[in-house]
């Protein structure tokens, strides 16, 4: 009978801790958090990728210098392309060389594969990782966000929508970001988005940019937005055929579209396309 009644009290124990496991699966999905490191020109991002399936891995910052981490925007600074690496399972890393002297910085990491997004936890967000090297001095929130030195200038600089043609023409090149280093080695980008996909398109402000040229047909025959520019720096390996294995953001700058020099609304626009943009269907009738 005490027999019975212990082996009762163990299943019914271990029932309640398998319940739990399965509970801190279901309500607790994410990720182990990255590991930090600084190094000689900012922090190293590092942990371990999913599977070989990874197809990217992007990596986020928080600037919590003084400030509500919950209230501040994850900011997009880089991307991972695992697929070039030759083993399975092994340790990614990214090393942020945006960092600026003096602020404190949480960092997460979203993993895409067979389709779905992953997310890591973040970093400790409560005190934030200080960096000590880096780019750049400290400087309150107050006095300046950071936004204009770790992203494009475009003061003065117009950017003019022609919906005949589909172009974009800016009034002058934007000015390149002062708080990174090598900042003329990153190529301008637009970002798009649509729904809820963003993309960024490398583009020229020399000359009018087609849209039409540089979008993907899924980006037409629907409302997008042009929500601003960014840099992007891409690392390649070796050889006569490099691959790319990491890419570097800079800070992201809002930019206002105008026609006819009215604001467009939002920046909203549409591309109406006269044709399919994958060709026509002409597959022959058959009964």
């Amino acid at each position: 009978m005490k027999k019975t009644g212990l082996s009762g009290i163990l299943l019914f124990f271990i029932a309640c801790l398998t319940l739990s496991c399965n509970l801190n699966i279901k309500t607790d999905p994410r990720l182990n958090r990255p590991d930090l490191k600084e190094s000689a020109s900012g922090v190293i991002i590092s942990a371990k990728y999913v599977n070989s399936k990874t197809e990217y891995i992007n990596i986020f910052r928080l600037d919590v210098t003084g400030s509500d981490p919950d209230e501040a925007d994850a900011q997009n600074i880089g991307i991972i392309f695992p697929a070039a690496f030759d083993k399975e399972n092994q340790t990614y890393s990214f090393e942020d060389l945006n960092a600026v002297v003096g602020r404190k910085y949480a960092y997460a990491a979203r993993l895409f594969a067979e389709g779905e997004y992953f997310l890591t936890n973040w970093t400790d967000k409560k005190d934030g990782f200080e960096i000590t090297t880096g780019h750049g001095a400290a400087v309150s929130d107050s006095d300046n966000p950071l936004d204009s030195e770790l992203g494009f200038d475009v003061s003065g600089i117009t950017f003019e929508y022609d919906e005949d043609s589909n172009t974009i023409t800016a009034s002058s090149s934007p000015v390149n970001p002062t708080k990174i280093s090598n900042a003329s080695s990153y190529e301008t980008c637009l970002l798009v988005k649509k729904a809820d996909k963003t993309q960024l398109f490398p583009v020229k402000f020399n000359a009018p940019i087609s849209l039409t040229n540089i979008l993907p047909t899924d980006f037409f025959d629907c409302d997008i937005f042009i929500t601003g520019i960014i840099g992007q720096k891409i690392k390649k390996t070796s050889g006569t055929d490099p691959i790319i294995q990491e890419c570097s953001f800079t800070q992201p700058t809002a930019i206002t579209l105008t026609t006819g020099g009215s604001s467009v609304t939002d920046n909203k626009i549409k591309i109406i396309t006269s044709t399919a943009g994958n060709g026509l269907d002409y597959t022959p009738y058959k009964q």
